[in-house]
């Protein structure tokens, strides 16, 4: 099994407007995913400020990548990828934005768990909607230049109606998937956050983490894939391997 997560951390500014960094770790440790997408960090990286990326990925055992948004001399606005097992390649993705807009970008990377290779996007689309479908573009292009055997879109994607037309780029590569709303985190009834699945490798569930305290840690609840590979899988050099065979990681 293959644990992916997106989970957008509001500065870590819980629905009760107060700043506790060590409630939402303690979401992260409860998630144990493979992989975590985390949204809107703010890092303060001047002496003796915290870099909440760095905190989070230590207290629940990972390593991360950084995906800057916007940054001065004190401090960094960004995405992250939480991870476990070395990436083999990494991609910080620039997108486009209207002027005036708050910057945007994503983290691209893939890894091999299990024999399967894997190409993981995290990122936090934009709030208008052209702005999403140019961003969307840009994205279908780097899922395209995978040579992967499963593709992963984790992220805010800010699409709040289903059948609307910014996304259609990747659509085109993922197919319709399953909406769960995880926004707002008390009373969840929009589906913002995704983690999209392509490939043809096993089947995946998706669940919004709630309880008490995903509901008070951020204004977004954790949305969580569980991706469950067939028992003969087949490895990225063609040789097939049982699942017996196998170490699971997860």
């Amino acid at each position: 099994m293959y644990r992916v997560a997106s989970y957008n951390v509001h500065r870590c500014i819980g629905g009760d407007g107060r700043y506790d960094l060590d409630r939402v770790a303690g979401v992260v440790e409860e998630l144990d995913c493979d992989v975590v997408a985390l949204q809107e960090l703010s890092n303060r990286l001047a002496r003796g400020g915290t870099d909440q990326l760095a905190f989070l990925a230590k207290r629940g055992g990972y390593s991360y990548l950084r995906g800057p948004t916007r940054t001065d001399a004190a401090s960094e606005y960004s995405n992250g990828l939480l991870h476990r097992g070395e990436p083999e390649t990494v991609r910080r993705v620039i997108l486009p934005v209207r002027r005036g807009r708050e910057p945007r970008s994503a983290v691209s990377a893939t890894f091999l768990h299990d024999g399967i290779r894997v190409g993981i996007v995290a990122t936090h689309l934009g709030l208008a909607l052209r702005e999403r479908y140019r961003q969307a573009r840009v994205l279908a292009t780097e899922f395209e230049s995978f040579d992967v055997d499963l593709r992963i879109l984790a992220g805010d994607l800010n699409d709040w109606a289903p059948g609307v037309v910014s996304l259609r780029p990747l659509r085109k590569i993922f197919g319709v998937q399953a909406r769960v709303a995880t926004f707002p985190a008390r009373w969840p009834t929009v589906g913002l956050d995704h983690v999209w699945v392509a490939g043809h490798l096993g089947a995946s569930r998706l669940t919004a983490v709630r309880n008490p305290l995903t509901r008070v840690a951020s204004d977004h609840l954790p949305l969580c894939a569980e991706i469950t590979f067939p028992e003969a899988l087949v490895r990225h050099d063609g040789a097939e391997v049982c699942r017996s065979d196998v170490h699971d990681d997860s």
